[in-house]
């Protein structure tokens, strides 16, 4: 049985949305008990950032395959920039963003995976870029509001 990227991809979105559900953080990409940054995959860890919590899934994986791994990872991190519009980190760190906000987020994410495989298979890198930056490439493409 072949492993696609995307499926991969999309259950360490999973995983890392039963991370943040569980402790969210800003800041940092993870915090222990007390507050302290740690890395996202320290066994003190009990807080992540939407980042913080993808680097721990895909720290922690068991993916046999190292370039399936990294495809992984950052088709992932594509889909995020995809729901978020923005870098996901500086998204997830910006005054005012709640827990509920990377949650719902992070599920956005896992429905664009797919979708942002085959928009880069057809377009090249922009494909996978926020809309407001690929519309701006190529107009209408991307059914832009014009």
């Amino acid at each position: 049985m072949t492993v696609r990227v995307a499926d991969v991809a999309e259950r360490w979105l999973a995983d890392a949305y039963d991370l943040v559900a569980r402790g969210w953080c800003q800041g940092a990409t993870a915090r222990a008990a007390g507050g302290t940054p740690v890395e996202p995959e320290s066994a003190d860890a009990c807080e992540w950032s939407m980042t913080g919590a993808l680097v721990r899934v895909w720290r922690l994986a068991e993916e046999a395959d190292e370039v399936l791994g990294l495809a992984a990872l950052g088709r992932a991190n594509l889909a995020l920039t995809a729901a978020t519009g923005a870098i996901p980190g500086t998204w997830n760190d910006t005054p005012g963003r709640r827990q509920s906000h990377v949650l719902e987020a992070i599920c956005e994410a896992v429905s664009l995976v797919s979708v942002v495989v085959v928009l880069a298979e057809r377009r090249g890198p922009l494909a996978a870029a926020p809309p407001a930056v690929a519309d701006a490439a190529a107009p209408g493409e991307l059914g832009s509001a014009a």
